[in-house]
């Protein structure tokens, strides 16, 4: 999924007060952490420090009375590179919530009343927005309808499909002029290939299906992993493993005009099937 799965140890302020009733003063829990008695009826996790054992401790998470959570993130972002920091904060937030670390960027998933730590790639197929936590040093709030204040939410795309029309028509002109070039010159092999869609380091459980163009005299002599690419297009973005025929279909229909001769091997395969050939 991008990210270790572990279950919370406290979810919320209820689970907070039981852990908290065991000890009346503080609630000495593993890794350093301390759980207190807040304002107004709130509890405070916090880590303590290490060489001074009189220091304030830097406060983590508050669970209110309310059911919000409030995540200190002038802490975590100090602390974030720190081995097991990460897991540390996710032990103390709800089964709903969960942050991890993708390209050296700060995430965090919240579905409340959902289970987003799981194994499972199919059930991410419905995720449609995380939030993206910057170094700015904003607390963030976690609201019980959803709601998060101190993050960016970032959407992922729609689910899309091309139209099934002949592939010039989906080309710009500049596309179209050099995709003819290279097939003069018998430089031009058209590829279909399927690939796994992620959400910001997610595995998602859907597909991306895409017609690449290639120039084949650029492609293996470039030094880029695009050399030679005249033009990629998605055939369908987003799309359940259940519809990999209809994708194989609409695929077959653009590239009709094509000759078989310049396609990849399970373009062809497909096409020859559908022409007759």
């Amino acid at each position: 999924m991008g990210y270790e799965s572990y279950r919370s140890e406290i979810g919320d302020i209820e689970e907070a007060k039981k852990i908290f009733e065991r000890e009346r003063d503080v609630a000495r829990l593993p890794q350093e952490v301390d759980l207190r008695e807040g304002d107004n009826g709130s509890f405070v996790l916090s880590k303590r420090r290490r060489r001074d054992v009189d220091a304030e401790d830097r406060s983590m998470i508050v669970y209110t009375e309310d059911n919000c959570i409030h995540i200190n993130t002038k802490s975590f972002t100090s602390l974030r590179y720190s081995y097991g920091i990460i897991d540390l904060y996710n032990k103390y937030l709800p089964d709903s919530a969960v942050l991890y670390e993708y390209n050296n960027q700060m995430f965090m998933i919240y579905e409340p009343d959902k289970m987003v730590r799981h194994n499972s790639t199919s059930s991410n197929k419905y995720l449609n927005k995380i939030f993206k936590i910057d170094d700015e040093g904003n607390d963030l709030s976690l609201f019980p309808d959803g709601k998060v204040c101190g993050a960016k939410i970032i959407k992922r795309g729609p689910s899309t499909e091309a139209e099934p029309k002949p592939l010039k028509e989906h080309l710009e002109r500049k596309h179209y002029t050099k995709m003819a070039t290279a097939r003069l010159d018998n430089d031009l092999i058209v590829q279909y290939s399927k690939k796994w869609a992620t959400f910001r380091g997610i595995a998602l459980g859907l597909n991306h299906y895409c017609i690449e163009l290639w120039s084949k005299k650029e492609r293996y002599m470039g030094r880029g992993p695009n050399s030679g690419l005249i033009r990629r297009l998605h055939v369908g973005r987003f799309i359940d493993d259940t519809e990999e025929d209809r994708m194989n279909e609409l695929t077959v229909e653009i590239v009709k005009d094509l000759p078989l001769g310049s396609l990849n091997l399970q373009l062809r395969e497909l096409c020859e099937s559908a022409r007759g050939a």
